[in-house]
């Protein structure tokens, strides 16, 4: 079970970043990750990924220098005009990190992370989890924050924990800021070295995207 913290989604509100979407006219050159716009300066945006029948899918971009963008991948064809879409998705322009809880996990939405009582066993530091996009919850149309797996492994029998949840925040001054915490749906002992505790984050998040692209509604 999720619990949501006020302070949290107030800052996450204002972290987050809108899909952006850039249709755009220019010239490839076959072999080359080289695309020069029509515009100058161009309107498409380092990171955007790329649809268009010149470059391989998947395609991004890595910089931009008045009409000069550069492509993670060289065109396959030799083309002007040539038309390509950037779209840079909804994301969080903050890192979110992740801390495994001991003990019951407040269920007020006015509560502060100095209400939590992290983890003590050795190896038990906050994962930070880089920025990443906000995407659709598949099957719906719930945005979600989605990151890669992520692992805890005690480095010694010193201090055994016993994880019962784990909390999500964003950097604050002097605490981090509260933005969710989530009930495991059994305790996990972390008693040794030779026990994990692995995740795969995924926050369903209080409003809506359109997908694709994910422009927040």
């Amino acid at each position: 079970m999720r619990y949501y913290y006020y302070e949290g989604l107030k800052r996450l509100l204002a972290a987050l970043r809108q899909a952006t979407v850039v249709a755009s006219v220019g010239a490839t050159t076959e072999d080359d990750a080289t695309y020069t716009d029509d515009v100058n300066p161009s309107l498409l945006q380092v990171g955007m990924t790329i649809s268009s029948p010149q470059f391989p899918a998947g395609t991004t971009v890595l910089s931009v220098a008045g009409a000069t963008v550069e492509m993670s991948n060289p065109a396959t064809a030799t083309a002007d005009p040539a038309n390509v879409t950037g779209v840079l998705p909804a994301g969080i322009l903050e890192p979110v990190s992740l801390h495994a809880l001991l003990d019951a996990v407040p269920q007020s939405p006015y509560n502060v992370f100095a209400d939590l009582t992290p983890a003590t066993f050795n190896g038990y530091a906050a994962k930070v989890l880089t920025p990443g996009p906000v995407q659709a919850v598949p099957g719906g149309l719930l945005a979600s924050l989605i990151y890669g797996c992520i692992t805890w492994t005690p480095t010694n029998y010193a201090v055994p924990n016993t994880i019962v949840g784990v909390a999500w925040t964003i950097p604050g001054d002097p605490d981090p800021i509260l933005l969710a915490s989530e009930v495991l749906e059994a305790p996990i002992a972390l008693a040794n070295p030779g026990q994990v505790l692995s995740m795969l984050p995924m926050l369903p998040l209080p409003f809506t995207v359109q997908a694709p692209p994910s422009p927040i509604v």
